[in-house]
């Protein structure tokens, strides 16, 4: 028997659960699979099996920086760190797990022990032979109860769950209906409330932190943008656009992201000056405040919309613009004044052209 001590502390990744153990599982199953290895899983009474045919568990993928997965923009991890965190937080859980390595003809035991080289507590793996025909490679957890599973695992994985429905398909990921809901490779990855949709990335397209929920709005709703864009979806983009909905906040700035994205935008924007005039009539005008409405010529009608859905109504080539008359300036009134009243007349002429000098420096100022 071999054994492997791994230079990580029991408390090492305090905020992991459980849940996040088993989802970075899932994670390493998926990832493999894009690779041509055929992931399966299957769990009943407490014990969960997570399966990939023909993959093999290397003993230099327990040092840190080491993955199977370096240079594959198809997979979630970048940290090759994942399944030891995960052997890690589930064996500090309470769970028991093992590693049938059985291409290596390997069983792998984790635990933790105290370990003499360094003084502490790590975490430890032991691996024995096992002669055997199979060419999977399968991880058993025991321990996993069922209100655990049913509660917080299954949530976070889309492959175990059938409470959904994919709105669209795109080359970014898929757009679901679980409102707020964000995924990359159908792992959990955070809630957004600020979203209509719930959307499952590639995750070629979504930066994750090592604890695979670090992500920022801007970066979260900017790719939301692009692929509501790429599903073509004009209408539906125009109407998101109209609720405010921060799925399509960058929606304007995003177009720019090929041909086809330019011409579903521009046909969003004629879909959304279509959609206004039939809700507020043909002598509605798109302002955004009451000082807008205020300056609107007899005859028209302002409605107040939010700053984007404005945009795309009035950037429309099919947007007719209505003449606004504004408001003169101080300084033209004063003109006006100094004209209507002949006020060089009462001032005389030294006293007129000090007053127009003072008027020339007021207009330079500003």
């Amino acid at each position: 028997m071999q054994k492997f001590e791994i230079t990580i502390t029991p408390d090492y990744v305090p905020d992991w659960t459980t849940s996040d153990a088993i989802r970075e599982l899932f994670q390493n199953g998926i990832d493999q699979e894009t690779a041509g290895s055929k992931f399966s899983y299957e769990y009943s009474d407490g014990k969960l099996s997570l399966s990939n045919d023909g993959s093999k568990l290397s003993t230099k993928t327990l040092l840190f920086g080491s993955s199977t997965k370096s240079g594959d923009d198809g997979s979630i991890g970048q940290f090759g760190e994942g399944y030891k965190l995960a052997t890690l937080v589930l064996i500090r859980e309470g769970k028991n797990i093992t590693f049938y390595n059985n291409q290596a003809n390997e069983i792998w035991r984790p635990r933790f022990i105290n370990s003499r080289r360094f003084g502490c507590e790590v975490l430890c793996f032991f691996v024995e032979q096992n002669q055997t025909t199979a060419q999977n490679l399968e991880i058993i957890i025991d321990g996993i109860d069922e209100q655990k599973w049913n509660d917080d695992i299954v949530p976070s994985n889309l492959i175990l769950r059938d409470d959904y429905s994919v709105l669209s398909t795109t080359e970014y990921g898929r757009i679901i209906d679980l409102k707020g809901d964000i995924f990359v490779n159908g792992l959990f990855v955070c809630k957004d409330d600020s979203l209509q949709f719930g959307y499952d990335f590639k995750p070629q397209y979504l930066s994750l932190g090592r604890d695979r929920r670090l992500v920022s709005s801007f970066d979260l709703q900017w790719l939301t943008s692009k692929a509501w864009l790429a599903t073509k979806q004009a209408d539906r983009i125009a109407e998101l656009s109209r609720d405010g909905a921060d799925d399509v906040r960058y929606i304007e700035n995003t177009r720019s992201y090929g041909s086809d994205m330019r011409t579903t935008f521009t046909i969003a924007e004629d879909t959304a000056l279509k959609m206004f005039v039939n809700e507020y009539g043909e002598n509605a005008v798109p302002v955004s405040s009451q000082d807008e409405i205020d300056k609107l010529p007899a005859g028209y009608t302002g409605v107040v919309v939010n700053e984007r859905y404005r945009n795309m109504i009035v950037n429309s080539d099919k947007y007719i613009p209505v003449e606004v008359e504004e408001e003169p300036s101080p300084v033209d009134k004063l003109k006006s004044w100094v004209d209507e009243y002949n006020i060089s007349d009462k001032l005389g002429s030294i006293a007129y052209n000090e007053l127009q000098d003072i008027i020339d420096a007021i207009e330079e100022a500003l």
